[in-house]
């Protein structure tokens, strides 16, 4: 090699590592965090092209297909705050310490393949502001995933404060903004904006987050507040929380393509007038410990507010803990609640141990009365019961809903919502492991489906999460680890 080839070598060397190995911890000076975790600078790649010989290029050739590693011994450090833009490489594996803030007018961006651990002694989270945009589109072949930061086999449900994002749609609370659970007086969220864009997640697992902050204060596996319908929530895993899977604040984000395995709490959770669309989502509850499939409410304080949440959903599978199991929780497929509105179409609940689904409040009941809260092309059965025989649920003393009369049996089985009370004949639905919720052959969910008249959802006559066929969307980038 040539002293030309050798300084040439060395450049390139060092100017990697310095910019793999930055951690962005604030900026103190005021200016921009614009951070790229790869490559030399701007002089030393024009002094590289200016020496380079045909030794050099000789070799290039020969390790063009070489993948170098991150140089760095420990992971990158995220703490702080991120008010430019910011890259993370792939080839490092990154630490959130604390709750790393991407404020407004920054950009995070997380290349395919990347992974992300949360900090479990510092309870890091990654939190997006209004207006900060987190891109993080992996692939099937390489998705982002983030995790917690202790070994595999130590893991646990909690180990640190998942993902956040503060978006400016519109919510129901008064004066039309929020302070975010779990944060403090400047996480703000809500406003007039039902296209808000937060960036992207696409091909992203989420897996041992939800902490509780204070009591009834918690962070979720994906927060979503006041989230608008221009962010890209598509392929996304969210996998043993503490609390929520995802729970929507209001909001218009729509999502698809959405599995949710473990939770500690309820799998999906709505309140504060989310108006979005989903398609295509699968809950698979946790079988000791989790709550309800979906939480539904409009606002808590007062029932009718508007906007009133009214998400629209299609092509949806809840399953339960198992019919012949006994959770020490009230375990309802969905529990409708609190004056919330809301469609499902093409919905399979199946195996949930105290009711497949339950409508609450008289504010609740009048919205189904009125077709604004439906169920439609769908199947429950196997639920323990599949419907309300009154208003007391198991315990001693019984706990009180204060349901009106209203019969949910009845009403799910009037022929002008086209559902059905049959086996959905699913492939395997309670394995922890490596579950199928695909119908078998001969299954009613094979047919019978129709979706709402919106371009938005795609085509299909399938019921459930997931239809037959060779590999279901979420064969390949998904996990279902213990620890």
């Amino acid at each position: 090699m040539t002293r030309k080839t050798w300084l040439w070598t060395w450049t390139l060397a060092l100017g990697f590592a310095l910019g793999c190995g930055d951690d962005d911890t604030g900026t103190p000076d005021g200016g921009d965090a614009d951070v790229t975790e790869t490559g030399a600078d701007a002089d030393a790649d024009a002094d590289a092209d200016a020496d380079a010989d045909a030794d050099a290029d000789a070799d290039a050739d020969a390790d063009a297909d070489v993948v170098e590693t991150c140089p760095e011994a420990e992971p990158v450090v995220l703490s702080g705050e991120l008010t430019g833009t910011r890259t993370l490489d792939h080839r490092c594996r990154h630490r959130i310490d604390g709750y790393y803030k991407v404020r407004a007018g920054a950009t995070l961006t997380i290349e395919p393949g990347t992974l992300v651990m949360g900090d479990k002694a510092t309870k890091g989270a990654l939190v997006v502001f209004q207006g900060g945009r987190l891109l993080a589109e992996g692939t099937a072949d390489a998705p982002i995933v983030f995790t917690s930061s202790l070994p595999e086999g130590s893991r646990a449900s909690g180990d640190w404060g998942g993902v956040v994002l503060m978006g400016r749609a519109p919510i129901n609370t008064p004066g039309g903004t929020g302070i975010a659970e779990g944060g403090e007086a400047n996480w703000v969220y809500g406003g007039t904006d039902p296209a808000d864009d937060s960036g992207v997640l696409r091909y992203v697992r989420i897996e041992f987050a939800g902490i509780e902050v204070t009591a009834d204060n918690e962070l979720n596996g994906l927060s979503l507040y006041g989230v608008g319908r221009g962010t890209e929530l598509d392929y996304i895993q969210i996998h043993m929380g503490l609390d929520d899977g995802i729970e929507f604040f209001g909001g218009a984000a729509d999502v698809r393509h959405l599995l949710i395995t473990a939770a500690s709490d309820d799998s999906i959770d709505w309140d504060l007038g989310w108006s979005g669309r989903a398609q295509f989502v699968i809950v698979q509850q946790d079988p000791a410990e989790g709550d309800n499939g979906i939480e539904a409410d409009n606002n808590k304080n007062d029932h009718g507010l508007s906007p009133r949440s009214h998400p629209v959903i299609a092509n949806l599978t809840l399953i339960g803990q198992g019919a012949d199991l006994d959770s020490s929780d009230d375990n309802f497929g969905w529990q409708a609640r609190r004056g919330t509105a809301g469609e499902l179409h093409n919905t399979i609940i199946y195996g949930f141990d105290e009711r497949g689904f339950d409508f609450q409040n008289p504010s609740t009941c009048a919205q189904a009365t009125a077709d604004e809260l439906t169920i439609r092309y769908s199947i429950v059965f196997g639920n323990d019961p599949d419907f309300p025989v009154d208003d007391a649920v198991e315990g001693d003393p019984p706990t009180t809903y204060e349901d009106p009369p209203f019969d949910e049996g009845a009403w799910f089985l009037d022929a002008s919502r086209s559902n059905r009370n049959v086996d959905p004949q699913l492939a395997d639905p309670f394995n922890l492991d490596a579950p199928d919720f695909r119908p078998q052959t001969g299954s009613p969910a094979l047919s019978g489906g129709a979706v709402p008249s919106d371009s938005w959802f795609e085509s299909v006559t399938f019921v459930g999460g997931v239809g037959a066929g060779d590999a279901p969307w979420y064969a390949g980038w998904t996990a279902f680890p213990v620890e």
